[in-house]
């Protein structure tokens, strides 16, 4: 397998910012020991390769990546390590006219008439409001996750937020750079009492901004991860044929994660980032030397995945009852 050499992409929540030097958090995972990377600031000029390099190779007992696309994905293959896809990227193209159907962009002038989109900037009276609304939306009662995206509002970070006359907020999304022309989203917030539209006005306004600033020059922004499904996928093209096979595995470690989704909606997230009409793309998790079973465990607890599952078990069989009765 060929190497490819001095490119700019990098995992999902790792941020390009005005630094001379990268930034990791770098998290122990004690059952596989592996260093779980789940965010970092990086140059805008250096690439993967020499990340690579220069720090995560030398990580003790390796290392684990989450949110890797098939370009860093093949890179680290081509190193020794091992990848497992766990999810999909939904990923809208700049270039384009319009990004979403017509129904779409009919919710998103419905909405429209509640306020407006001003971006913001992270000070620590915006970084308070943003906090605020997380807990006004419709799962800010439940565990909230860590380390799978980036939670502050820094400024690492870009925010837009649809507010009303009154200055109220209904809706946010924050953004971190990967690479030129290429924004992810990090917080996608909606105040559980916000009218019909309001969600598909900020999006297709921001996706709008994107785009005058420079997004007919193949700019891509990125509207995240949807964990638990998978595509066609170009680097693990071999079949399941035994337990122990790495394909195996990752095809039945998606398989354990749709079981559970009454502690994660990813049915609901598909189908919002979905009506935009993106292109569908691969997510690997990425570890070195290998991926034993154990990282899974170990993510799930540093992640609070853990946390949400046991909040969702209670109110699963409070409805199961619920139906058997009936």
């Amino acid at each position: 397998m060929q190497t490819q050499r001095s490119f700019v992409d990098l995992p999902l929540s790792w941020a390009r910012s005005e630094i001379a030097e990268p930034r990791f958090l770098t998290i122990r995972l004690p059952l596989s020991r592996r260093q779980w990377v789940p965010l970092a600031d990086i140059p805008y000029d250096a690439s993967f390769e020499r990340i690579y390099r220069q720090s995560l190779s030398s990580l003790p007992g390796g290392f684990v990546l989450h949110g890797c696309n098939t370009t860093v994905s093949r890179f680290l293959l081509a190193e020794g390590c091992q990848v497992a896809q766990t999810g999909v990227e939904a990923v809208l193209n700049l270039e384009e006219g319009n990004m979403a159907k017509p129904s779409v962009l009919d919710l998103a002038r419905r909405g429209g008439r509640w306020g407006r989109v001003m971006e913001v900037l992270p000070t620590e009276a915006n970084q308070h409001r943003l906090a605020q609304l997380a807990q006004t939306t419709a799962h800010g009662a439940k565990p909230q996750l860590q380390y799978a995206f980036r939670t502050q509002f820094d400024e690492a970070t870009r925010g837009f937020v649809f507010a009303t006359p009154e200055g109220k907020w209904l809706a946010a999304i924050t953004l971190s750079l990967m690479k030129p022309n290429y924004w992810h989203t990090e917080l996608l917030l909606r105040r559980k009492s916000a009218p019909i539209g309001v969600m598909e006005a900020l999006v297709t306004e921001v996706f709008d901004r994107l785009k005058k600033e420079g997004g007919r020059d193949k700019g891509r922004w990125s509207l995240g991860m949807v964990p638990f499904l998978s595509i066609s996928d170009p680097l693990l093209e071999q079949s399941c044929k035994n337990a122990f096979s790495l394909p195996c595995r990752n095809e039945l470690m998606l398989k354990v994660g749709r079981l559970l989704h009454f502690s994660f909606n990813y049915e609901g997230l598909f189908r919002f980032k979905d009506k935009f009409s993106p292109e569908w793309r691969p997510l690997y998790l990425c570890g070195k030397p290998t991926l034993p079973w154990r990282v899974l465990i170990d993510l799930s607890i540093k992640s609070r995945h853990l946390h949400l599952l046991g909040y969702g078990v209670p109110t699963w069989f409070r409805s199961v009852g619920a139906r058997t009765l009936g």
